[in-house]
């Protein structure tokens, strides 16, 4: 059982991250989509490599959305990161940004 002592003091370790929803855009199905969701999947691995992309998860079967992901840093950062992503600049992808708050070393098992 979680005592109130270790929850608050689990809490006041909690720190800023940022959730972003991806859906399918006005140009998913243009003829070189496969290959700039390649290019945005390698964006993703140097980010995650570089510390600033937390967790990644593709909804493959869903018509609405086409992922998400969990930044470790704030929305503004997020933007600057995105706007390299050829995918988001080419219509493929959009996204949302959600400020999160959450739990150094949340993982997924």
């Amino acid at each position: 059982m979680i005592t109130d002592d270790a929850m608050l003091a689990l809490l006041a370790g909690s720190r800023e991250y940022t959730v972003c929803v991806l859906r399918p855009g006005p140009a998913a199905d243009r003829a070189d989509r496969d290959r700039l969701l390649w290019e945005h999947g390698r964006l993703n691995c140097d980010l995650r490599e570089r510390g600033l992309l937390s967790i990644t998860l593709r909804i493959p079967e869903s018509p609405e959305f086409a992922g998400v992901g969990v930044y470790a840093c704030g929305p503004e950062r997020v933007r600057e990161l995105l706007a390299d992503d050829g995918a988001i600049a080419a219509g493929v992808l959009t996204y949302e940004l959600f400020a999160a708050q959450g739990i150094p070393g949340d993982a997924l098992p």
